[in-house]
This record gives structure tokens, sequence and C-alpha cells, in this order.
């Protein structure tokens, strides 16, 4: 079931965002955008603390201009670098998303320069994910040319109605007052925050099991991706331990337990003859 939150300019308080939250909301959309004299919608630390202990998680999008991304490649690369950069000065965990904003009517003859720009972005900020925000046709054409590698957030500007299925997040309405909390928003839904890479600071919270399982996963790939060192396999080591009984021939990825490398040392004959250790009183 899809969850619901909100997206704004206007930084928020600790306090709105306790209403937001007893309001039902899960999440809230915030600025990454240049660190300049008077950019009153920048988000900082602060701020994403106080969203945080609320209990509400984080979407972020790089903004420059509305029409950054048609730019293309080198606009990309510094916007990628500032967004870094935001993120290792907001404590960002690396499994959130940083969506980059295609804030306008974007038209297909634009879409290759906007591919430009978010493949630039995505080659600046390090373990991060990267996303892109726009129009149907915007996440459509995103899409085709990135797969699963990029994250979705889709606006209802320019969408004509049409909703992609790629989205992670959809923003449904736009400059909507909530009066409870004295706040002009735009109303998103997301079907799993995971997913759209929302996060919190919330580090200290048990992992559950199925967390756990999904860092395992990444890190089995991850190490299954590492190439063999060469001389590991071309000096055949492996196959005549295991053909003289020093190994027994079974995971060779493996690390070795210290129980286990006490029995390879006593079958090398290495332990026999040896004194006893008297430690010292």
């Amino acid at each position: 079931m899809a969850v619901k939150g909100i997206d704004c300019a206007a930084p928020l308080t600790a306090e709105k965002a306790r209403i937001f939250k007893d309001l039902g909301y899960e999440f809230v959309g915030r600025y990454f955008c240049p660190d300049t004299p008077g950019n009153w919608k920048r988000l900082n630390k602060p701020e994403a603390e106080a969203i945080s202990a609320a209990g509400l998680r984080l979407l972020c999008v790089w903004e420059t201009t509305a029409a950054r991304a048609g730019e293309g490649m080198a606009a990309g690369a510094v916007d990628g670098a500032r967004a870094y950069n935001q993120a290792l000065e907001l404590g960002m965990p690396t499994d959130g998303v940083i969506y980059f904003a295609v804030d306008y009517d974007a038209q297909p003859a634009e879409f290759d320069a906007v591919a430009a720009y978010l493949k630039a972005a995505s080659q600046q900020v390090g373990e991060y994910k990267i996303g892109v925000y726009g129009s149907y046709k915007v996440i459509e054409a995103m899409h085709q040319r990135f797969g699963d590698s990029m994250a979705y957030w889709q606006c209802v500007a320019w969408s004509y109605g049409k909703i992609s299925e790629h989205h992670n997040v959809y923003q449904a309405e736009w400059n909507v007052r909530i009066p409870e909390a004295g706040h002009t928003v735009d109303i998103n839904t997301c079907p799993d925050m995971d997913a759209a890479g929302l996060w919190s600071y919330e580090e200290d919270e048990e992992m559950s099991y199925e967390k756990f399982k999904e860092h395992m996963k990444r890190y089995e790939t991850e190490r299954a991706a590492k190439p063999e060192p060469a001389w590991s396999e071309d000096e055949g080591a492996w196959d005549k331990a295991s053909a003289k009984g020093v190994m027994d021939g079974t995971r060779p990825e493996d690390p070795v337990k210290r129980v286990e490398l006490a029995a390879v040392i006593d079958r090398l004959g290495l332990l026999d003859g040896l004194p006893d250790r008297k430690d010292e009183v």
C-alpha cells in the first residue's frame, strides 16, 4: 500500500514536522541546491534532523534552475559534485537517493541532453544512487535509457493525466495549503520508501532480519564480482593442497576459521615437536 508524503520549498520547523507526521504523512521532500546567499530553499542538517526526529523520512532533489538538466553533460558534472557535497554535509546515508530535477516541460529533442546531464551527475555522487524528477514523458524516456539503475519521481505537471508504471514517487497535487501546519506543500504518494531511496537518521534502530538479508545479499554480490588474484589460480595451490589432504577441497573462496587453520597447520606436521607454551605468571 502506498504511503503519502509532501514536498515543499519552504523549510519545516520541528513543530511543523510533527504536525505532518500526526496528519498521517510519512515523508518530506526538500531541496538540495547551491549554497548561495539568500537561497532559502536549501535543506540543512538541523532541519533534516528535526524531520527525521519527527518520524518522517526525507526525499531529496537537486535543482539549480528549472531547465538546468537541458544543458547536458557539463552542467550535470557540476551539479552532481555539488549535490554530493551537500549529501556529505548532511550525513545522508548511502541508501538514500539524490534526485535531479527536470522541472519544466522538456521535449523529446532535449532528452539526449537530459540523459547526458544525469549520467554525468551519477559519476560525481560516489556511492549514492541518483533519480530523476520530471513529467511522464521524461520518466518514460529516462527509464528507456537507464532502466532500474535510477529512481523515478514523476510530477503531475506536464503529464496530462498519465502515470508512468516506473515511478517510485508520484507527485499528485501541488500548491496545497495545509491549515494545521500553516504550510503550502505538494502531495505525493510512494509505493515503496526503501526502493525510492527515502532516508532518515535512524541508524541506531535494530536492523530487521529482512534488512540484514538485503545487506548480506548486496555484500555477497559485490564480493563475487571481484576477480580473484591471478596467482591464486595460476599456481594450482588449491588443487595440490586438496590432493594431499591439507585442505578438504570445499569452500575455496570462504574465509578460514582459526580452528580450521589449526587443522591445516597440524596436517602439515608443523605442530609436532613444538614445545608447549608456558604463559608467564
